[in-house]
């Protein structure tokens, strides 16, 4: 898209870039956070992009109807939830969708993300397929007639209608811009798609930049305590806060709260979809001992933690390896065959207060252990002792590569991970071997804390993205600065993206 190189008056909102020649037609996923609607707003008022399809978080449908009247603003309770996909007719666009293997892909992630919308165990194959196809009779057909520049998410799509939207997007070559979120602080990164690079907002000298650099700084002594924890590895063995708080502990709640969590997550199994859970549940944590080893291999050995699902860690973000059981293949290909290779379940997987029996089977289980040389580890075994003692860790996209990392060990991902690029972590490629992986240099804790505040110096910017991460970020947010300048920089970073001439990765 062509831009008018003449800066315009925001009228004291947000100091835009550069403004396109007329306004651009955005379709807008947004998530709950009030940020999510002044974002849009700003980019209406500045003449950057107006919403024409908004699918996104309830909280913010009767606002975008008053605000957007060009928009059409679809529920994603109903077509999430209750499957019911919007009226309309499919007549023939995008025809080579059909035999692409961005149909095959698409499927892949779309048909895996229905369990997330799942209450009572999994609907049948040909349900799922059917929805599937309707929602891309639907995404084609709202595409073309919207006739759409640009695809603006709050975050990684992590349903089939967003995702089915997402990926019909891309395919009509329409530019997308997609949030990824830092999990040490309430900052955020800008991605031309779901898998990295971050754009370099540095380099797009935004007239915000100041503020941005300010906001930023104060996440600095977040880093340099994030690492400075890992500075004795015979200590190490801390719990995230956020697997303290989803099993009803969190550090920073009073014992009254903690105890009213608990009692509010016993009177939840009287529903009968959380009593099913706990049945189900129950059969899989017994399916998981029966299998598992109480000790460490004494020769060496690759470490993988698996990631709790459904959950968008693995499903988009793990992009080609979204399903676990494919990369560990891959990762038993990759590994020589003399080194195990140990399997540990998720400390939230069988959390009473969620929905991790949705994302397991017993079989899930019994795949794991048909590959050779890997060995299904319990949850009593110490996760520290098991990075500190293992040649490598291996990860989809979590933060246990970054960790490992930090203590001097070799991180290896397979997704989108936040710290893509980080020293002593590397994205598995075909064209990576395990002899080029294990020679490559190590480097120490500073250099990767130091690394962490160059890369959010250059692609950082302030924001976080739902309400129950505002309220994890709570201190952050306590003087009201972050709130005072979160959307007028997101809105300055977007304008300036749009109109930078980088072409759609």
């Amino acid at each position: 898209m062509a831009a008018s190189p003449e800066r315009f008056s925001s009228l004291g909102k947000a100091p835009v870039t550069l403004a396109p020649e007329r306004p651009l037609r955005m379709i807008y996923c947004p998530a709950g956070r009030p940020l999510w609607f002044d974002l849009a707003r700003l980019l209406a008022e500045n003449g950057v992009a107006e919403p024409v399809l908004w699918l996104g978080d309830g909280v913010h449908d009767a606002k975008a109807r008053n605000a957007f009247a060009q928009a059409e603003v679809i529920s994603y309770k109903s077509i999430n939830f209750k499957r019911q996909v919007p009226p309309g007719f499919y007549a023939g666009q995008f025809d080579a969708f059909w035999t692409s293997a961005a149909l095959h892909e698409t499927r892949d992630h779309a048909i895996k993300l229905m369990d997330r919308s799942e209450r009572f165990g999994a609907s049948r194959g040909p349900e799922r397929e059917a929805y599937f196809i309707q929602l891309c009779f639907w995404a084609m057909d709202r595409v073309a007639q919207s006739k759409a520049d640009v695809l603006l998410m709050a975050e990684n799509p992590h349903s089939a209608p967003s995702y089915v939207l997402y990926a019909i997007a891309r395919f009509a070559r329409v530019k997308v811009l997609v949030f990824s979120a830092w999990p040490l602080f309430p900052a955020v990164t800008l991605r031309q798609g779901l898998m990295p690079p971050d754009l370099d907002i540095k380099s797009l000298k935004l007239p915000t930049d100041a503020k941005r650099t300010a906001a930023l700084a104060k996440f600095r002594p977040v880093i340099e305590s994030y690492v400075a924890r890992f500075s004795d590895p015979g200590s190490y063995g801390f719990v995230p806060r956020y697997m303290q708080i989803q099993a009803g502990r969190d550090p920073a709640s009073g014992s009254g709260k903690r105890m009213a969590a608990r009692i509010k997550a016993l009177l939840r199994l009287l529903k009968p979809r959380m009593a099913y859970g706990a049945i189900v549940r129950a059969r899989l944590r017994r399916s998981f001992h029966r299998m598992a080893k109480t000790n460490i291999p004494t020769g060496p050995y690759v470490y993988f933690p698996l990631h709790y699902e459904p959950e968008r860690t693995t499903n988009p973000d793990g992009g080609a390896f979204h399903d676990q059981l494919r990369a560990l293949a891959q990762l038993r290909a990759f590994v020589p065959p003399n080194i195990a290779i140990c399997v540990k379940e998720h400390p939230s997987q069988f959390n009473a207060r969620m929905i991790g029996h949705q994302g397991r089977t017993a079989r899930f289980y019994k795949a794991v252990t048909a590959i050779s040389g890997v060995k299904l580890v319990a949850e009593t075994v110490s996760s520290a002792k098991l990075i500190l003692n293992a040649q490598a860790v291996a990860t989809i996209s979590g933060t246990v590569a970054l960790e490992a990392a930090i203590l001097g060990r070799r991180g290896l991902v397979f997704g989108g991970a936040w710290f893509d690029g980080c020293p002593n972590v590397m994205r598995f490629t075909h064209a990576l071997d395990w002899e080029k992986f294990c020679t490559a240099a190590l480097y120490d804790s500073k250099e990767i804390g130091d690394w962490l505040c160059d890369r959010l110096d250059a692609c950082g910017l302030p924001g976080c993205v739902n309400p129950s991460n505002k309220k994890y970020f709570a201190a952050h947010y306590a003087d009201g600065s972050l709130l005072n300048c979160e959307a007028a920089i997101l809105a300055d970073a977007i304008a300036a993206a749009l109109v930078s001439g980088k072409p759609v990765v």
